[in-house]
Formats: structure tokens, C-alpha cells, sequence
């Protein structure tokens, strides 16, 4: 009996000793659980997304606007992308010329309101006339500052895209629309309520002229 108790005890100091687990069952590593976000509950399970670039200062860098469904590359790492007003050649922009037909979105949808098909309808209107020939459309997706900035980013280009849908089905040539998405990084009401929110989840639409 008490050789017993001396080769349990041997055989306790060399479990401890080796770093072997003492029973069958041992700690269960615990799975990293999600933190469901506003504005990002539609991404799918198990999805990983974008980390934030971190610049030298700390500060965080934006992610580039998606042009066309494409990210734009900079040229240069580190800088932000360029503007897609200023891709196209020999074509100017006009930010003001369809300002009052910028259309805004529900809460996280890209659906357009029946209320604002009107607006669309204008555009389609002036693209088809014989003064606007020559002339093409950006539409900018624009979302609130709520959701992660890569589900922003993906929100505000459905929005670009049903509006341009919209355009193509009122007979308007898909060769004259360009879309980009700037997500949250161009907030038109720099706010924190509901209200700034409602005017930040918008399309806008950007007359294109030739130099």
C-alpha cells in the first residue's frame, strides 16, 4: 500500500513536470464571439473585415472609394485615391447642377422611395435632350457614419447602382454612367443625430461636361 501511494505521487511529479493535462477534459478555448454592429448586421457569418490602415501619426487612413465596382489603386501607397471627378478625360465636373435631385436612402437600404423617383426622372430627362449630347453622370453612394467603414463602402455603392439601374431603365445608355462609392468618408451633415444620418444616406448625381 505504501509502495502504492509513493508511484502515485511519482507519477504526479512527472505529469506536472512535463506540462501533461491532468484529465481527459481540459480547458475549452473560448470562440471569439462578433459584436454585432448598427448598419452591419446583413454581413454574413464568419466573414472577416477590413482592418483600419494605421498611417505613422496614428491616424486612421480612409479606405479608397470604389469606382465601377473596382477599387480605385493608388499610385502612391499611403495616399488617398484620387477623386473620380477627376478620371475622366476631357470631361468636367458640375457638383451643383443635379444638387436638388440628390436622393436619399432609408436607414441601411439601397431601395429608392417611390417619393424620390422623380428626381431620378429629371436626370433622364436632361441626359436625353439635345443640350446634354456629350454629356455623362457620376453617381456617388454615400452612406451615415454607423457600420463598419467596409460595410459602409459596399452599402454606398448598391446605392450608386440602383440609381444607376434606374437610369438604364428609363432608356438611358449605361456607356454615360459611372458610379463610386465614398461610404461614410463625405458626410454632407458633419452631425451625430438622426437628423445629419438622414441627409448623409444619399446618391448623388455629378453632370459630367466635356472640356
Amino acid at each position: 500500500m505504501k509502495s502504492s501511494k509513493w508511484f502515485g505521487l511519482i507519477v504526479l511529479g512527472a505529469i506536472l513536470t512535463l506540462g501533461l493535462p491532468l484529465g481527459l477534459t481540459g480547458c475549452k478555448k473560448t470562440q471569439p464571439r462578433l459584436t454585432n454592429i448598427p448598419g452591419g448586421a446583413k454581413t454574413a457569418p464568419g466573414t472577416r473585415e477590413t482592418a483600419p490602415r494605421i498611417d505613422d501619426t496614428g491616424s486612421r487612413v480612409p479606405q479608397q472609394p470604389r469606382i465601377n465596382s473596382e477599387p480605385i489603386v493608388d499610385a502612391n501607397p499611403g495616399e488617398r485615391a484620387t477623386s473620380a471627378r477627376e478620371l475622366f478625360d476631357n470631361m468636367v465636373p458640375d457638383p451643383t447642377f443635379f444638387k436638388a435631385n440628390t436622393v436619399y436612402f432609408d436607414y441601411d437600404s439601397s431601395v429608392v422611395k417611390t417619393s424620390h423617383r422623380a428626381k431620378i426622372e429629371e436626370v433622364a430627362v436632361y441626359l436625353k435632350s439635345s443640350s446634354a449630347a456629350d454629356q455623362k453622370i457620376l453617381i456617388e453612394g454615400h452612406c451615415d457614419e454607423r457600420g463598419t467603414e467596409e460595410y459602409n463602402r459596399a452599402l454606398g455603392e448598391r446605392r450608386a447602382l440602383s440609381l444607376r439601374e434606374y437610369l438604364v431603365r428609363l432608356k438611358i445608355s449605361p456607356d454615360r454612367i459611372r458610379t463610386i462609392s465614398y461610404g461614410e468618408d463625405r458626410p454632407a451633415d458633419p452631425g451625430h443625430t438622426e437628423a445629419s444620418w438622414s441627409k448623409n444616406r444619399r446618391g448623388e448625381f455629378i453632370l459630367l461636361k466635356p472640356k
